[in-house]
């Protein structure tokens, strides 16, 4: 007896629960045929395909897709009337209308069992799917704009999903849409911009294809293997990009600035003389050989170096500060075997007055870089029995302590 009572009352509810979406849905149909209250229609077909049995009916996800489509038409056509309309939502439209029809198809499919005969739509939906797609990659481009690279992402990658689904068996799409490589590249930048490698790197096979902006493609991609901690792969990309781009300031300072910090100053040396053979007169180039130069011990190289920059441009401290340096450098080596000759603590004195003109104007370009030309002055006044300044650098340095 109870369970006559469970099962009647089991299809008591069952009915009940039909009933109530057969209304739902007749609410949504009305909906169409005015025009009015479609956010709520959309949102009752939601529900009604969020249960997984209704998700197996085409009929359902083509009322869905019937309700969008009407949303972005009426957005459309107040487009057309020079009415207010929101760019974010028509985009958005666009996107639902794609991932739709890529529903039904997928949903068709399934029902379909392997018989293709038995797909019903696909030709009808994917010369529809077709005319939006473009929408896809100006939505990405619209959000890129706006610096919303999440949302940018998501188009693009949809954009690119979308020519390899199903839904297009015929249509080629890869070898013959020439935006998909220029997508692809954007899905780089904005996974680049997110801080996300896992998403920079999804499309990067297709991205390699976009010639035309490979530099930056380059140059993000060196970035995202940095944040990966991948110094193989950065370095990688940095000499690529080298020897494609000479001439690009990105790659020559990021190989310069990486071999100078790990004190590989043979290799800075090789790379900034690549350069400089593209560039012989780039400032950046030649101040950066003056600080290599100082480094490998080659003093006399680097004292006319910064000779040769100075009297072209008065105004660059780095120059000044590698010229007292090299001479400076070369007065504590001489110092070392000074000690018992009158001849050599000569050559010392006279390689720290060499030193001083250039630290003295250095300090005068940089006043505030203290910790650099503090301590080089303090020996070079202590050397030349300079009382007064001394005195000063002395007191500067009993007040860093």
């Amino acid at each position: 007896m109870n369970r006559f009572y469970f099962i009647l009352l089991l299809s008591v509810i069952t009915t009940a629960a039909s009933a109530s979406i057969k209304k739902e849905l007749q609410q949504v149909k009305t909906s169409l045929k005015t025009g009015k209250e479609l956010d709520k229609a959309e949102r009752i077909m939601n529900d009604v395909l969020a249960k997984p049995d209704n998700r197996k009916d085409v009929k359902t996800w083509l009322l869905l897709f019937d309700v969008i489509k009407k949303k972005y038409e009426q957005g459309n056509e107040r487009l057309y009337l020079q009415q207010t309309a929101d760019t974010v939502t028509m985009y958005n439209l666009t996107k639902k209308m794609c991932l739709t029809l890529e529903s039904i198809d997928s949903v068709e499919r399934v029902n379909a069992n392997g018989n293709e005969n038995k797909i019903k739509y696909r030709k009808k939906h994917a010369e529809e799917l077709f005319t939006y797609k473009p929408n896809l990659f100006f939505g990405g481009t619209y959000f890129m704009s706006k610096m919303m690279y999440d949302k940018a992402f998501e188009f693009f990658s949809l954009y690119i999903d979308c020519a390899q689904t199903p839904i297009f068996t015929g249509y080629n799409i890869l070898n013959t849409d020439p935006q998909l490589p220029r997508a692809a590249f954007y899905s780089v930048y904005c996974g680049y911009k997110l801080r996300k490698p896992e998403l920079a790197l999804r499309y990067l096979p297709l991205a390699e294809k976009d010639k035309e902006r490979h530099e930056y493609l380059l140059q993000y991609l060196a970035d995202v293997y940095l944040l990966q901690n991948d110094l193989e792969r950065y370095m990688a990309v940095l000499k690529q990009g080298f020897q494609d781009y000479p001439t690009q300031t990105y790659f020559y300072t990021h190989l310069i600035e990486y071999y100078s910090k790990d004190n590989n100053w043979t290799s800075a040396n090789t790379y900034v003389d690549q350069a400089l053979a593209a560039m012989p007169e780039h400032l950046w180039l030649r101040v950066a050989k003056s600080t290599i130069l100082l480094n490998l011990g080659q003093y006399d190289d680097c004292i006319a170096l910064c000779d040769s920059i100075i009297a072209k441009n008065k105004e660059v401290p780095e120059v000044y500060l590698n010229a007292g340096l090299a001479y400076f450098n070369r007065a504590v080596e001489q110092e070392k075997t000074a000690r018992t000759s009158r001849d050599l603590k000569k050559k010392v004195a006279a390689s720290y007055r060499s030193a001083l003109p250039y630290m003295e104007q250095y300090r005068r370009l940089a006043p505030k870089d203290e910790s650099r030309w503090l301590l080089p002055l303090y020996n070079i006044y202590l050397n030349l029995n300079m009382g007064k300044e001394f005195e000063e650098m002395d007191r500067l340095m009993k007040a860093t302590k």
